[in-house]
């Protein structure tokens, strides 16, 4: 084992519930091969430190004067216009004033919102890892319930957040950043109003607000959600459920009428529901319901995930009775009310798990902080399986570099399995081993798309249905590649950095969904990446801290 175990580590555990020990969320059950790895210590490598950069900035140029767009036929932004003409309808404060124009380069492309990556060298340094991208979006459909203020820390800038919180103020919420990672989310004044199409269509959390309004108000309207094409994930799950909690639906039994699910209830019951699969977005949604459901729920055969644990904790902060959570059976015990809590997000473990793969494609030395390290150890394994060594502590993992990376055989699967949101940035590890590696797809039969991107930069690799098999190089070639889903994205900026020569990566609105400054923090270890474009359109979020000075990763290209 190349695994560094120091021995003044003491057991990760989860945030505490204000509620009795009876009531308290259990740590989620880990598979024993991954309990045995998980005994560590809290290393520290006393690498270069790169947080999330420095901030916020006032970028010049930024202005979304006339909402006009001038968009060439290789873009995808045909509804930013109509998106910048409606937030700045909502909201006044949005600057305005001259012409959002795409610059085109001489051979005619797109210059706006792409990553330019010159590959080949070894990353070196340590990253903070930010707040757990679902468990936020999780959390802020739960604060629904609450009968006050939640304060939501750790919150990571993404665009997700921002969507979610206008799905939250179509519905009389009042939310503000009270500092730049620090959301707070005022629900005493719920409507029952339904929830528009846009922004719920660009992501399938906002379906989770569906249970809360219920639970409040007695009635619902929300929009089919959107999210990454990355397979089938029906909502069946969701409405069954809910069904058993007492809700009634239109026009049963398809449930959906004009692109809308309508819901209303008397007063939700508790009941025994039993998931057909372990879903973490079902088990979120019907843990929130249940909590203010009369009576006894119990969810058998739920998520383990840790975000599920996360929700749990939270809930029980605010007065829930919620026990089990991260085991397959969670029993909910509802009350009358909830109020308003403060609640710190989990690490993403998925971001963490993407940068350790990161310095292990590059052959460098990585130190992922600010995170629960027992909940990547799935990853981790995974890592070492590769060939690299690895250094663990209580909230810290560092991967060194390799001499040359090992084939691995894997299969996602759900929690405490191999995760389906790390596939792809290991399908960059396997697309440079050395020997054939094969990587089996349990969970989402689209998940593959990016081996076509790879394929560009000189994989070799061969899907069948739900496996690809990777025939690993000894270099992969810079090219012009897009993201497909949010993960494949991480999975192309992966790939240049390890390839040699110039990487373009665009369709980063799918990036945008998931990594906080991604560029800023790669470039802070070493990485010669930048972006081109215009910044992000959710970093002028009305209430969103602003900095003097712009923020890192991001260069204005508008006069260039």
């Amino acid at each position: 084992m190349n695994i560094t175990l120091k021995p003044e580590m003491t057991p990760a555990t989860v945030a505490k519930p204000k509620p009795t020990p009876d009531t308290k969320a259990k740590t989620h059950r880990k598979a024993p091969a991954l309990r045995k790895a998980a005994i560590g210590a809290n290393g520290s490598a006393g690498l270069a430190s790169a947080s999330t950069g420095p901030g916020l900035g006032s970028f010049s140029g930024l202005s979304l004067p006339n909402r006009n767009l001038e968009v060439g036929s290789d873009c995808n932004y045909r509804n930013l216009d109509t998106t910048l003409h409606n937030r700045a309808s909502r909201y006044p404060g949005i600057p305005g004033g001259g012409r959002l124009q795409v610059q085109r380069d001489q051979k005619g492309i797109s210059s706006v919102d792409r990553i330019i990556i010159a590959g080949g060298r070894p990353l070196n340094g340590s990253v903070s890892i930010s707040g757990s991208k679902n468990s936020s979006l999780a959390l802020m459909a739960a604060a629904l319930l609450a009968d006050g203020v939640t304060l939501l820390e750790n919150v990571p800038l993404i665009s997700d957040i921002f969507w979610m919180a206008d799905v939250l103020r179509s519905v009389g919420a009042e939310i503000k950043f009270v500092s730049e990672h620090s959301l707070s989310i005022d629900a005493r004044n719920l409507n029952p109003g339904e929830i528009p199409p846009d922004p719920a269509h660009r992501m399938r959390a906002s379906f989770y607000v569906l249970g809360p309004l219920l639970a409040r108000n007695g009635w619902a309207r929300v929009p089919m959600p959107g999210g990454c094409d990355i397979g089938a994930r029906p909502i069946d799950l969701h409405l069954k459920g809910l069904e058993r909690l007492g809700a009634e639906f239109s026009n049963e039994p398809n449930y959906v009428e004009h692109g809308y699910v309508t819901a209303r209830t008397e007063g939700l019951k508790g009941a025994t529901i039993l998931l057909r699969i372990p879903s973490a977005g079902t088990t979120y949604h019907l843990m929130t319901a249940a909590s203010l459901a009369e009576g006894t729920t119990v969810i058998e055969n739920a998520a383990e995930e840790p975000e599920v644990v996360d929700l749990a904790n939270f809930l029980n902060s605010m007065g829930a009775r919620i026990s089990g959570a991260g085991t397959h059976s969670i029993t909910i015990e509802g009350v009358r009310r909830l109020n308003g809590t403060q609640h710190r997000v989990i690490a993403d473990r998925i971001e963490a798990g993407t940068y350790l793969c990161a310095g292990a494609v590059t052959r460098g030395t990585v130190q992922v902080t600010n995170c629960e390290v027992d909940n990547l150890l799935p990853v981790l394994m995974n890592l070492e399986a590769a060939g690299c060594k690895l250094e663990i502590g209580k909230t810290t993992a560092t991967v060194y570099p390799t001499a040359e990376l090992q084939p691995l055989e894997m299969t996602t699967m759900p929690y405490p399995g191999f995760p389906t949101d790390m596939q792809q940035p290991f399908g960059t590890i396997c697309s440079l081993a050395a020997g054939t590696s094969i990587i089996t797809e349990t969970l989402y039969e689209n998940r593959f798309k990016y081996t076509n991107e790879l394929m560009r930069m000189g994989a070799d690799i061969v899907v069948d249905g739900r496996t690809a098999i990777f025939r690993g190089v000894q270099r992969l070639t810079g090219a012009h590649v897009q993201a497909t889903d949010l993960r494949s994205g991480a999975a192309m900026v992966l790939a240049g950095l390890a390839a040699e020569g110039e990487t373009h990566v665009t369709e980063l609105q799918y990036l945008d969904r998931g990594y906080e400054d991604m560029v800023g923090k790669l470039k802070a270890m070493g990485a010669q990446i930048n972006r081109s474009g215009k910044s992000p359109e959710f970093l002028h979020s009305p209430g969103l801290p602003r900095r003097d000075i712009p923020r890192q990763g991001f260069r204005n290209t508008e006069n260039s």
